[in-house]
């Protein structure tokens, strides 16, 4: 029996990854330390370097590849102590950098590690059968990360082109047999439709996905082929068919979401780990939700915000719909449409996603827009200035109740300029940063992409 999956990793970890990083310390440790630095790195492992020095001596006189120095003894399991101790001599992308944005980033590099070092740990002791394609992916991810953090850029090109062949596999599973589609419960009196991928394959662990204005549980299907318990709620009146919510404010949609999570967190068994995924409008949501939550006590809990609102000029659709004429929406869907001509690329990839939106929420809302544009007058008011004031709040008393924020945006002007403009101290337990190359959809529209973000905000939320 060929086990692929195995065979791929080992080569990807011990040979590729594993090399890599002793050479990266081999090279860093000795510019730092000179002769001295074999005894620092042997200072860190002090208790067990005389096991390490027993094992290494054996393999020496049953092999013919040669052990040259201390660094040739060092495994995989051995990373995570050493740049815990010398990550700043270790990590030249972190020089320069703030105190906090260095300590975050040290936060992932050794989340990657510690995930990599429990993979490997499981892939050195298999069973009969293969290696799990999720498992296999996710290590090769961590793998990458780590490279690309440290410059290691061949390694990490070459460890990318391992996962890719089990990633498409994996992908070209056929979806149906994982998801249950149109599932429905009532919720205060309002019925709910969502997606469940009813994964049992990381047990612990629940991921809720939150949609944008006027779309609906649909954006997250692809999301769903996910070794995590996957769950997408529509909001009250947005899936099609459903009553429309037409005396639902944000409160009442909020305290429907939040029951709607409420419910599924507490009936399923032994939830350690909860992440709630909100696009957009749906990211403003997933704040308040999480600010009135009661089960957060005792559970590692994340919020990744995709393009969530930060002042009134990323309210550019929701202002435009707030001032609709429900009943005669013609002159503002035109006037959406005709906001950004398409000069170049760029903007014709823009033009088109804004078209592609204004077809999708207005074949399905045609009939009622008045909830739609009840929620955008409510999200113009909220963000009713240029100044982030509402935003910083609510990452702040999430992160002080223990909560890991982070806050991915698209890459344009209004992005750039608000990242470059916090220069205040935040908490340690929030990322703000920004997606290059990606546009509003682009940040959910890639399932890869959605998975990467999910297992960082798992790692980085078991870490706090």
């Amino acid at each position: 029996m060929v086990n692929d999956n195995l065979t791929t990793c080992y080569e990807a970890i011990q040979r590729i990854y594993r090399n890599a990083i002793v050479s990266h310390l081999r090279q860093a440790l000795t510019h730092n330390f000179g002769e001295a630095a074999a005894a620092k790195i042997e200072n860190i492992f002090r208790k067990e370097w005389i096991s390490i020095k027993a094992v290494a001596s054996e393999r020496h006189m049953k092999l013919s590849s040669p052990i040259v120095d201390s660094f040739d003894m060092l495994g995989v399991n051995h990373f995570y102590n050493i740049f815990d101790t010398y990550f700043d001599l270790l990590c030249p992308a972190a020089e320069g950098t703030t105190d906090r944005t260095r300590g975050q980033t040290k936060l992932m590099l050794l989340a990657w590690m510690k995930e990599i070092k429990n993979l490997r740990d499981s892939m050195s002791h298999p069973t009969e059968s293969d290696f799990d394609d999720d498992d296999a992916i996710h290590m090769l991810y961590c793998d990458r990360k780590v490279l690309e953090s440290l410059g290691l850029k061949g390694a990490a090109v070459a460890v990318h082109d391992s996962r890719r062949g089990i990633d498409q596999k994996s992908r070209a599973l056929d979806l149906s047999t994982k998801i249950n589609l149109l599932q429905r419960i009532l919720i205060n009196g309002r019925p709910i439709h969502y997606l469940d991928n009813a994964a049992s394959s990381k047990p612990g662990t629940i991921v809720f996905y939150l949609h944008g204005l006027g779309l609906d549980c649909r954006d997250f299907y692809a999301a769903m082929n996910s070794s995590y318990r996957s769950i997408a709620p529509t909001m009250a009146g947005f899936y099609p068919g459903d009553p429309y919510a037409v005396n639902l404010d944000l409160a009442g949609h909020c305290a429907c979401i939040g029951k709607f999570i409420d419910t599924f967190v507490e009936s399923i068994e032994q939830v350690s780990t909860v992440i709630l995924v909100g696009f957009s409008i749906g990211a403003d949501i997933a704040f308040q939700v999480l600010r009135d939550a009661q089960w957060i006590k005792n559970r590692s809990v994340g919020l990744i915000g995709l393009d969530c609102n930060i002042n009134s000029d990323t309210c550019f659709i929701s202002k435009e719909l707030a001032g609709m004429d429900a009943l005669a929406p013609i002159t503002t869907v035109v006037r959406i449409a005709q906001r950004n001509s398409a000069a170049n690329l760029s903007d014709l990839r823009k033009w088109l996603a804004i078209h592609e939106y204004l077809v999708k929420v207005f074949k399905k809302q045609e009939r009622n827009l008045a909830p739609l544009k009840a929620l955008a007058i409510e999200f113009k008011n909220r963000f009713d200035n240029s100044e982030p004031t509402v935003f910083l709040d609510s990452c702040r008393a999430l992160t002080e109740s223990g909560i890991v924020v982070r806050c991915i945006f698209s890459d344009d002007d209004v992005h750039r300029n608000f990242i470059a403009s916090i220069t205040s101290p935040t908490h340690q337990n929030l990322f703000i940063e920004l997606q290059e190359h990606a546009g509003h959809f682009d940040l959910i529209e890639e399932a890869i992409r959605l998975e990467e973000y999910v297992k960082d905000m798992v790692a980085m939320a078991d870490l706090m």
